[in-house]
């Protein structure tokens, strides 16, 4: 199954309080692969960010625990990882201040 395919599954069969650990299982399989991180990343946040703002949230939430327990060697992936979570939390900030500022810290590790 690719991974569209995956996310597809998760969007259109998977029941709604389910949604927030899917996407966060289909982030960790993004985090344990080698090739497309990035754009694989912004494709699970910018999909889970069109779902609910409570599942948005936890799905940000677990992002940026992620983030911290993975932090890589590659101070440009990091970089990029952050930016591109925060591009997609900018214009709803207020929402997600909290995980916005511990992605911040994050990236001042």
């Amino acid at each position: 199954m690719s991974f569209q395919q995956k996310l597809d599954n998760i969007t259109s069969n998977v029941a709604q309080k389910d949604k927030a650990s899917a996407y966060c299982s289909l982030l960790g399989q993004v985090f344990d692969g080698s090739t497309g991180i990035l754009s694989n990343v912004q494709l699970v946040l910018r999909t889970a960010f069109d779902e609910t703002p409570v599942i948005a949230r936890q799905v940000l939430s677990d992002y940026v625990k992620s983030l911290k327990e993975k932090k890589s060697n590659d101070g440009t992936l990091l970089q990029s990882l952050i930016r591109a979570a925060l591009e997609l939390v900018q214009p709803r900030g207020v929402t997600f201040d909290e995980q916005v500022t511990s992605q911040l810290f994050v990236g001042h590790w």
